[in-house]
């Protein structure tokens, strides 16, 4: 029987110190992976549907497939897995939202940890180059705006806010400099978003 120390460990970390994860069967890991697709995204967002992560990560892989460009040294079979795999340790985290992620910087490091030991432990851990990450979380960001611009478009007011910190993130942080594709996907969200509060 495990005790109160280790029930409280497992519950924090998604891993028992009894039954570590590298002991799991390769089936086992695979329903943890599928599992973690039913785990809500936008459940902070009042008057926002929530979203699955499988949803989102199936969109992230549909957008690094456009945004991709051809001239660049990247292995699309890697972006590939790392989008569909990229908030499976979520299973054990949950979605923390980015807000305070941004303003508790101890708070996203802990969860950065724990996130990246689960998905080593479940195979799961994507290593990517420097300008493979930075695709990746432009897709991440785009798929957020495209969902927002859809619950938008059926009357859900307060999709604009998550929306509008993605496009100002996006805007200030440089990643769409030199790429024109997500460029592309960049200025037809804002279209579509306006077009959804024009309605």
């Amino acid at each position: 029987m495990r005790s109160t120390e280790e029930k409280r460990h497992q519950v924090e970390t998604g891993i028992s110190e009894v039954s570590s994860p590298k002991e799991l069967l390769p089936m086992e890991k695979l329903e943890h992976l599928l599992e973690s697709g039913e785990v809500a995204r936008f459940h902070t967002c009042g008057g926002v549907k929530p979203q699955s992560v499988a949803e989102h990560s199936w969109g992230v892989a549909t957008i690094l497939l456009h945004i991709h460009e051809c001239n660049e040294n990247t292995e699309v079979l890697a972006l590939l897995e790392a989008a569909l795999l990229h908030d499976c340790a979520e299973l054990v985290t949950g979605d923390v939202p980015f807000p305070i992620k941004k303003a508790d910087p101890v708070l996203k490091a802990q969860l950065l940890g724990h996130e990246v030991q689960w998905e080593k432990q479940h195979d799961a851990h994507s290593q990517l180059l420097r300008h493979e990450e930075e695709l990746l979380h432009i897709a991440d960001c785009l798929d957020g705006m495209w969902y927002c611009c859809q619950r938008r478009r059926c009357g859900e007011l307060q999709a604009e806010i998550p929306y509008g910190r993605w496009r100002e993130y996006l805007l200030k942080s440089g990643l769409l400099e030199g790429r024109p594709n997500a460029l592309q996907v960049f200025d037809y969200l804002t279209g579509r978003m306006n077009d959804a509060v024009r309605r």
